[in-house]
């Protein structure tokens, strides 16, 4: 054959093998085209009516745009991308597509014999193919607040028009109290308690089918990006021992689900309403319910977690173990842990074995656990410019590691107390069995214990709580005290330049150095995301140093040679106004009921020293102390407390609720003789 032809043959099959592995697809998915079928090409013209078919063929390079519609089912990417060439799932720009894990439920119904507003019906099992959620219980229940073990709770969960109903282990307390649901066993027959007396045909009913809305069935996928959904509505497991080599636990599974990946990118999303775990980022476990065998934890991580609102969902926000170089940057996480779960496992972000990772710029507040939660590892992290408010247990909590941990420019204020192991504390920044952690230029105010609490709590190996450090940082007003360091050897010159309240400042081992209160804080309005403090001109005469890797504000503004305490270096003697920047992620997100936007809600302070304050999500601002007011009471009229325990202790404790949705305070100011 002439040697010419055949070069010029292998010339071209090296061009079209090149242009080939270039070449990129897009897949539309479009439900409310009228031609739209998963018969079809899934062209712009020819669209899939669901995301399977896209999944399915979608490799490295390739793009699935959904556009707007409710599309119930789980999404289960099936080929990984490349460095380069991820594999693109996004929201078509300016729609709102909705992914859900449940369908609509519409069953005879008749009306309970004790209760005008309760209805009952048969739950179908054929409904739910290989996996019923409410057949399956839900992991360490009896450590719910409020439970025991044997009080039984499932996966499912159920939805009324939009509002996620209780489930509650017992008939009788679904007869007291609206807004329940209540599953027999024995009978597979569920029973609704509605907010209102109505029929239930009219409204619009949705059970959880899915473990999962957005996860790959294969496990270890990389380079795949997420981008711009809402998803909502998956019945995931509580991640109890999901750290067990032998199989016995339950793996870490998230409503979105990167499935011990590597290398997604997650940005934009709204990920709500998981039974348990919004986002997980990690390797998930070694669960023997998994059929998938897990990759190698080296393989895991490298992700990017970027600007989405994770919220209400019933245990953690995001979780992830042993995910390196993941960053965790820009995010709302709210309200999680709403099924009060006191085992671990729960928080706004629980990361474990968190190395070379930097979690930063997230707003993370009222959630019933830890805001920030870094366990069992945390080498070279960061924890940076986070604004945390209003959750319970801890600000941020720093367990179990080496280190090195630097948290830095963090605004953090009204840690509440709780019960349980892992949500007691009420401190703002706090170390439990902790190595070399340095604290630098965070503002830490209003909490109901310490400011800054730092302990051996256990005999674990590595626990001994040493190489503490904290510099430049304000900590005032807060219940215990503001700075407090317990079994923890310090060094000369490993505390310095902190303002604290006068009298407050408590470590062993070393003796402190007592301020004067330099620094007021005036206001802190976490509605809109403002800091209003008063400085005296001392501060400005002190002679601060830099500490080793902060180089900048919370605001990004370069910190001089000589720099002031606390997160914000543009303050000028007297009064202040800091606003804190607020992304674009902070906007309404289409279809969150307009109660719970903004989980702060003020009120207007009546003449008279008593008035009720409604609480729509869990946070509340007390107003300024009218003049000769001795002390504050205050306690629930029902619902929640709000910032631990009563102040007088001549207020009678009231059980807390199991919902910070819908609670009424009571505030009560009273007078000096």
């Amino acid at each position: 054959m002439n040697n010419r032809f055949v070069s010029a043959i292998l010339g071209m099959i090296c061009v079209f093998a090149v242009h080939y592995s270039a070449y990129s697809r897009t897949f539309t998915v479009n439900q409310s085209d009228p031609v739209a079928s998963d018969n079809n090409q899934g062209t712009a013209e020819s669209p899939y009516r669901t995301i399977a078919p896209a999944a399915e063929g979608a490799g490295p390079g390739d793009t699935v745009i959904v556009h707007a519609g409710i599309y119930r089912e789980r999404v289960a990417p099936a080929r990984e991308g490349e460095a380069g060439r991820p594999v693109v799932y996004m929201a078509a720009p300016g729609e709102e597509v909705v992914l859900r894990g449940s369908i609509v439920w519409q069953p005879e119904w008749s009306q309970h014999d004790s209760c005008g507003g309760a209805f009952c019906a048969y739950l179908d099992n054929e409904m739910f193919g290989d996996f019923n959620p409410f057949h399956t219980r839900l992991a360490r229940a009896g450590d719910i607040q409020g439970r025991s073990d044997a009080d039984r709770l499932t996966l499912g969960q159920i939805f009324i028009d939009g509002a996620r109903y209780e489930e509650v282990p017992y008939i009788h307390e679904l007869l007291q109290e609206p807004g329940t649901w209540y599953h027999d066993s024995a009978s597979d027959i569920i029973t609704v308690h509605f907010q209102s007396l109505h029929n239930p045909g009219r409204s619009i009913i949705e059970i959880t089918v899915e473990k999962q809305v957005f996860a790959p069935y294969k496990r270890g996928l990389g380079y795949i990006h997420v981008h711009g959904f809402t998803m909502e509505h998956a019945a995931n497991q509580f991640p109890s021992g999901f750290y067990n080599d032998d199989g016995s636990g339950y793996n870490q599974n998230g409503v979105l689900g990167c499935r011990s990946g590597h290398h997604w990118r997650v940005e934009k999303n709204t990920v709500r309403f998981g039974k348990n775990i919004g986002i997980d980022c990690g390797y998930e476990g070694e669960s023997s319910d998994e059929p998938e065998p897990s990759p190698p934890r080296s393989a895991t991580g490298y992700h990017s977690i970027r600007h989405n609102r994770v919220c209400d969902n019933g245990a953690c926000g995001i979780a992830g173990a042993r995910g390196p170089y993941t960053s965790i940057v820009g995010n709302i996480v709210e309200r999680n842990n709403y099924l009060l779960h006191t085992a671990p496992e729960n928080g706004g972000i629980k990361v474990h074995g968190f190395t070379e990772g930097i979690i930063e710029g997230n707003l993370v507040r009222d959630n019933n656990a830890s805001g920030i939660w870094l366990d069992a590892g945390f080498t070279r992290a960061k924890v940076l410019n986070n604004i945390l408010v209003n959750n319970i247990g801890h600000g941020l909590l720093i367990e179990l590691g080496g280190g090195p941990c630097l948290a830095a420019n963090n605004v953090e204020a009204y840690t509440r107390m709780g019960t349980g192991t892992s949500s007691t504390g009420g401190d703002g920044f706090s170390g439990q069995d902790a190595n070399r952690v340095t604290l630098a230029h965070n503002l830490s105010y209003f909490n109901a214990r310490f400011g800054l609490f730092s302990c051996t709590i256990t005999g674990r190996r590595g626990g001994s709580c040493t190489g503490w450090e904290a510099h430049n940082n304000i900590l005032l007003d807060n219940g215990g005290s503001d700075l407090r360091f317990i079994n923890t050897p310090l060094t000369t010159g490993a505390v310095s330049g902190n303002i604290t309240t006068p009298g407050n400042f408590l470590q062993t081992e070393l003796g402190g150095v007592h301020y004067d209160t330099l620094m007021t804080v005036l206001n802190f309005d976490t509605a809109q995301m403002i800091v209003e403090i008063n400085i005296r001109d001392t501060v400005f005469a002190g002679s601060y140093e830099r500490i080793a890797g902060v180089d900048t504000d919370f605001s990004g503004n370069p910190l001089p040679q000589n720099p002031l305490p606390g997160p914000f270096q543009t303050l000028v003697p007297g009064d202040n106004t800091i606003h804190l920047q607020i992304d674009s992620i902070f906007a309404a997100v289409p279809g969150l009921p307009a109660n719970i936007q903004h989980p702060a809600i003020r009120r207007t302070i009546p003449e008279n020293n008593e008035y009720t304050l409604a609480v729509l999500a869990g946070t509340a601002h007390l107003p300024a102390a009218p003049v000769h007011a001795k002390r504050l009471q205050l306690f629930t009229v029902s619902g929640r407390m709000i910032l631990g325990a009563p102040v007088d202790d001549g207020v009678p404790e009231v059980p807390p609720a199991r919902s910070i949705m819908h609670s009424v305070v009571l505030v009560r100011w009273v007078y000096s003789p």
